[in-house]
């Protein structure tokens, strides 16, 4: 694989480009800037991304089900040669609201397994968090 920007775009200590020619690493950041990109912020390409607004509409009982279901057409959709083993949603406890950190589970096309963790907050329309994936 050719060297690429790694994920997230950084500069180094000698203010270049902060790049990548590990094939893990390239796949992992391209799986982190599909789920960090809410669905229609990108003009060009309105549908790439995590769509986890959606799941903001929905009750408690089927919230989880939701964002699984947003977590895997993001990455199924721009990303189909990653195969999702898994997603875990683990409750965090002593929180005063209801609270998960959601840990997605790859294998990567190289046969690497990879995971990367969720972190994010539901605000109601008062401001208070009504629920958080972590």
């Amino acid at each position: 694989m050719a060297t690429s920007i790694a994920f997230p775009f950084t500069l180094d200590n000698g203010g270049r480009i902060r790049t990548s020619n590990d094939y893990t690493d390239l796949y992992m950041g391209k799986i982190r800037s599909v789920i960090s990109t809410a669905v229609l912020q990108k003009p060009m390409d309105p549908l790439f991304g995590f769509d986890m607004g959606r799941s903001l509409y929905e009750n408690m009982g089927s919230f989880l089900p939701a964002v699984r279901e947003a977590i895997y057409r993001a990455i199924n959709g721009y990303l189909p040669e990653i195969n999702i083993v898994d997603i875990q949603f683990v409750p965090i406890q002593d929180a005063d609201y209801p609270q998960y950190t959601a840990n997605i589970l790859v294998s990567l096309p190289n046969g690497a397994d990879g995971s990367i963790a969720i972190n994010s907050s539901i605000f109601s329309s008062n401001g208070t968090i009504s629920g958080s994936i972590q």
